[in-house]
This record gives C-alpha cells, structure tokens and sequence, in this order.
C-alpha cells in the first residue's frame, strides 16, 4: 500500500487522482450512483408531496422509483455485474435487501416525525444517509457476490490488502 502510494504521489496530481479513482473505481461509483438515486428518490418524493401524498405513503413510492434506478445502475455501472442469467437472481436479492431498508426508512420516518416531531426534509436526509450505507453492505455482500467472487476486487478486496499486504492473495 505504501509503495503504490508513493507511486501515486511521484506520477503528479493527475497520475494521483487516476490511481485512485482505479483502486476505489467501486466505491466512488456507489456514491455517484447513490446520490443520482437520492436524487431520484427526493424528486419523486417531493412531486407526491406538491400532489398532496401522505409522507408514508409517498416514502414507499419513492422507493420503488428509486430502487429501479438503483438495481440497474448498481448491476452495470458500480458492481458490473454483466451476465443477464443473473439478472432475476441479483434482481430479487436486490429488491428483498431494499426491501429491508425500507422498513428501516419508514421506522425512521415515523419516529422522527410522528414521535419526535421533526420535520420532513431533515428526516428524510437522516434516513437517506443510513438507507445508503446499509444498502451498500447488502449489494457487496449479498446481490452481487458473483461478481466478486470471480473478480477480487472493489472495496472488500482493497481494505484486505491494506490491512495484509499483496501476499494474502497468494
């Protein structure tokens, strides 16, 4: 880890910034990608907001709407999970995991603002943060695990050659 940043460093700002966006291409995507579907989420919700929807109702809207964006950008752009015969598998592991963030959503949901009487927006940015570090573990660890099994790489195989060096591949 240390030679490789040293690397980094001596091929100047633009070689630095091409290392890292290579060694954590995975994650850097996620993030990109977890934002445009907070976006998406956020549109839809405040759209169903202007239209009168009832925060619950329009919480479970906004999550079909951003779980479609999310299952097909995470599967191509972020995991590159690209063969098709794991589509329906990815795609019901995926759903089922989103499906337990959103019951943590709307927990989330109902206790700051039934119970604590907080508003809307600061709500919904709070359990937006904890929806998407908890998605992110499900979609490494349980949807699309072929592709890291095959591959070796992403964030997982990056924190276990900084914790053991290169040598714990062999």
């Amino acid at each position: 880890m240390k030679k490789d940043l040293a690397r980094a460093v001596s091929l100047g700002p633009i070689g630095f910034v091409k290392y890292f966006m290579v060694k954590y291409r995975e994650l850097i995507m996620y993030c990109v990608m977890g934002a445009l579907t907070t976006v998406v989420y956020f549109a839809v919700y405040a759209l169903f907001k202007h239209l009168g929807m009832h925060f619950m109702a329009n919480s479970c809207v906004s999550w079909a709407a951003a779980v479609m964006f999310a299952f097909i950008t995470n599967k191509y752009l972020v995991f590159r999970s690209m063969k098709n015969e794991h589509f329906l598998s990815e795609m019901i592991k995926f759903f089922g995991a989103r499906a337990t963030t959103l019951i943590m959503d709307l927990g989330i949901t109902w206790l700051m603002i039934s119970a604590l009487g907080v508003g809307e927006w600061p709500t919904k940015v709070t359990s937006q943060i904890a929806v998407m570090i908890l998605n992110y573990v499900f979609s490494k660890l349980f949807v699309f695990t072929s592709v890291r099994q095959k591959s070796g790489s992403g964030i997982m195989h990056n924190m276990r050659h900084a914790a053991f060096g290169r040598e714990s591949d062999k």
